[in-house]
C-alpha cells in the first residue's frame, strides 16, 4: 500500500500538537507517547524522501540502457537502492507506480509478482536486487 508522504508528515505533526496538549494537561506519558509516535512517523517519512527519478517505460529502453531499476515508493529496498546509486547515470530508474506499462513489465520479469526493485542489466534480471 503507498501512503502518500504528505499524509505521514501531517500525521506526525497530529501526534506532536496531541502530546505537547497532553504535557500541558499534566498527562506526561501520554504527551511522552504521541511525541514518540511522532518522531517515529516523521522519521520515516525523511527514509521515504529523498530522490525520486521516474523514466516511462517504453519496450527498448532495456536495449539502450547500461542498467534498468524499476522500483516503487514505500519500498523501503528501493529507497536504500536509490540513496546508493543515485548518482549513476548508467542507471535508467522506472517508477512502476507512476507507469502501468513498467508495473506490467515487472509482473512479466517475476513471474505475475511486483517484486521490487528490480534490476535487469543487459538480458540478466534481478528481482529484489536490494544492496
Amino acid at each position: 500500500m503507498r501512503i502518500p508522504r504528505r499524509l505521514l508528515w501531517t500525521l506526525a505533526a497530529v501526534l506532536a500538537l496531541a502530546g505537547t496538549a497532553a504535557f500541558l494537561v499534566d498527562r506526561p506519558a501520554a504527551g511522552a507517547g504521541l511525541l514518540a509516535g511522532a518522531a517515529g512517523l516523521a522519521i520515516f517519512a525523511i527514509r521515504m524522501s529523498g530522490p525520486r527519478p521516474h523514466t516511462a517505460w517504453s519496450p527498448e529502453l532495456e536495449d539502450t540502457s547500461a542498467a534498468v531499476v524499476y522500483w516503487k515508493d514505500g519500498c523501503p529496498h528501493c529507497h536504500t537502492l536509490l540513496r546508493a546509486l543515485a548518482g549513476d547515470e548508467r542507471i535508467t530508474w522506472v517508477n512502476i507506480h507512476l507507469d502501468e506499462d513498467a508495473d506490467t513489465r515487472v509482473r512479466e520479469l517475476n513471474r505475475g509478482n511486483r517484486f521490487t526493485p528490480t534490476a535487469v542489466v543487459g538480458r540478466r534480471v534481478l528481482p529484489d536486487s536490494a544492496p
